[in-house]
């Protein structure tokens, strides 16, 4: 959990940066943290502005200023505008627009910009919280909303400033689970014993959130860790009541439901028909096909458990560094089906592995630190691509295409503007390039020097001075030259021969995967998070569970929105971690 007393710190460092009075806006581009993070802990960002001492909007805003501030969003931003979009850019609330125009389309109107049909007004969104709480019973958590709202939780945190608010505001009895300051830790403890003892331990995020009463992330923002809330809890599973389960009772309970059901016995037959857990067996067996053949059942191929795809991952490997996809398929035992089915693509199969990939892999925070003191002392020409990787998401394929127009489009503001024809949309992306960045390894902010780089580029140069992606990975592997790595990788591999490169290997791609990396370490929305990256502009495809991953693996941390699978290798150990 983040000190409140950290919060307020960063906050009062962001609006000396920046000025108050400090939007939402300000603080999600340039913040250590989301500004939900602020709702939650506050809950307003009213508050927590007021907690940090720094000047709030107050007094009425003229109407004049609001529809002004409309339009240079909806210029900014494209057309039709978002309540989403303008809570992230404007400098005002989507209430204060609602309040003074009677619903958010209408202020469009007035504005004269093109109206969202998917935008819902407050009142409609107030009217499907009470239908909500009517058929579902108060108090009204997020979780029934989510599954049985219209618009879902999110929309009401931004409407409101908090789910809290958007209850009350509903004249529906607010449910403490979504304010963990107001739950006593005691009765959080006591709902993950009672959980437990009604459906067994380990208490999984699954089943709490069947069947828990409060909410997961007041859970999260208590104990920081899920395992954490668990051992604190006592029903963390008990490793010496599993190791006391005789080997032939699991062998016999594995027997009996084959029997029962069928060869070959699939784990999620298993898991439902069977006296033990999954875990149990693959603990006692160390997979789940081991235990199968012990117990003399037939194996299935097609259905290794998570834990078999990656031991046999891992057992080709070289160290710590994972192969290839093609390569597997030459010298691995299995095909690509269970990969697929357990983990969707070779990537995440790979790092759920506890191995590095071959491809966009991500700097560590101290190689980072080393990379970017490396980009800062070099040629203005060798340090414009890196930094644009490092700090915007940039693909190589769009920096190829790099334009001194794209550049000069809002030079004063530091908005690039990729035009439509690169864009996987159709619309041109405006993507803010940040003035600095929060170094997780010296958890300070600094400089990104992007803004200087650009005015020296444009001075200089008519064209930007890159020819081909080819040009760019040069660019990037200079700067690598410089590097004063503490640990990287000199190794390339190229159809499945390896040499040693004269100096780490440090590709646009791992570039990109670093800064959506530190973005997950901060705790910053999913959402925007794959918009800094370019996702739906000018990436067709982010997989942001791609970084969360990277984090979980390797840092321990689970962000909030992410998914894990359902075990992953210790990248030191390769001994299992089941989430």
């Amino acid at each position: 959990m983040i000190p409140t007393a950290d919060l307020i710190a960063d906050l009062q460092q962001t609006a000396a940066e920046h000025g108050e009075p400090l939007s939402k806006a300000t603080y999600t581009e340039f913040g250590s943290h989301s500004y939900q993070v602020v709702v939650t802990r506050f809950d307003s960002w009213n508050e927590g502005l007021i907690e940090a001492g720094i000047e709030t909007h107050q007094g009425p805003v003229s109407t004049d200023d609001l529809l002004a501030d409309l339009r240079q969003v909806a210029a900014e931003h494209g057309e039709p505008l978002s309540v989403a979009t303008y809570t992230e850019f404007g400098s005002h609330s989507s209430t204060t627009i609602e309040n003074r125009f009677g619903s958010w389309n209408e202020g469009l109107a007035e504005a004269g910009i093109e109206a969202n049909p998917e935008s819902v007004s407050t009142d409609e969104l107030l009217a499907d919280l009470q239908r909500v709480a009517g058929e579902h019973g108060e108090p009204l958590s997020s979780n029934t909303y989510d599954e049985f709202g219209s618009h879902g939780a999110n929309t009401v945190r931004r409407r409101f400033g908090s789910w809290i608010d958007g209850v009350a505001e509903a004249g529906i009895e607010t449910h403490s689970t979504d304010g963990a300051k107001e739950i006593a830790t005691d009765e959080l403890l006591a709902d993950l014993q009672r959980v437990a003892a009604e459906h067994g331990k380990p208490v999984t995020i699954e089943t709490y959130i069947e069947y828990g009463t409060y909410g997961v992330s007041t859970i999260y923002r208590r104990f920081d860790e899920w395992r954490d809330a668990l051992i604190e809890a006592g029903v963390e599973m008990d490793r010496s009541s599993i190791k006391d389960i005789p080997t032939t009772d699991l062998l016999a309970d594995l027997q009996r439901v084959a029997a029962e059901h069928g060869e070959p016995l699939s784990s999620s037959t298993y898991d439902e028909f069977g006296s033990y857990s999954i875990t149990t067996i693959e603990d006692r067996f160390s997979s789940w096909n081991g235990g199968l053949a012990e117990a003399g059942i037939e194996v299935n191929e097609t259905d290794y458990s998570p834990i078999d795809v990656l031991n046999d991952i891992r057992a080709v490997s070289e160290g710590e560094y994972g192969v290839g996809a093609e390569e597997y398929q030459s010298i691995g035992s299995l095909s690509k089906s269970p990969i697929t089915n357990h983990f969707n693509r070779w990537w995440p199969a790979v790092v759920s592995a506890g191995l590095l990939p071959v491809r966009r892999r991500p700097l560590t925070p101290k190689q980072f630190d080393q990379y970017y003191r490396a980009v800062i002392n070099s040629h203005p020409v060798d340090a414009l691509a890196p930094l644009l990787f490092m700090f915007s998401g940039m693909s190589s394929r769009i920096a190829s295409e790099l334009s001194v127009d794209w550049l000069r489009h809002k030079r004063d503001k530091n908005i690039i503007k990729i035009p439509a024809e690169l864009t996987a949309n159709g619309d041109p992306w405006l993507m803010r390039l940040p003035e600095t960045w929060w170094n997780p390894h010296t958890e300070n902010r600094l400089e990104t020097t992007l803004p200087e780089i650009i005015e020296w580029v444009l001075d200089v140069y008519e064209e930007i001075p890159y020819s081909s992606r080819e040009a760019l990975s040069d660019h990037c592997f200079r700067v690598a030259a410089d590097m004063d790595t503490e640990s990287r990788e000199r190794v390339s591999r190229s159809g499945g021969y390896h040499y040693f490169a004269d100096y780490p290997r440090v590709r646009p791609a791992d570039l990109n995967y670093t800064h959506g990396a530190n973005l997950v370490r901060q705790g910053v929305d999913a959402e925007i998070i794959e918009r800094r990256l370019g996702a739906g502009g000018y990436r067709d495809k982010l997989f942001a569970q791609d970084v969360m991953l990277w984090v979980y693996v390797h840092d321990g941390y689970e962000h909030p929105e992410f998914s894990p699978p359902p075990v992953v290798l210790d990248p030191s150990s390769g001994e299992p971690r089941y989430s």
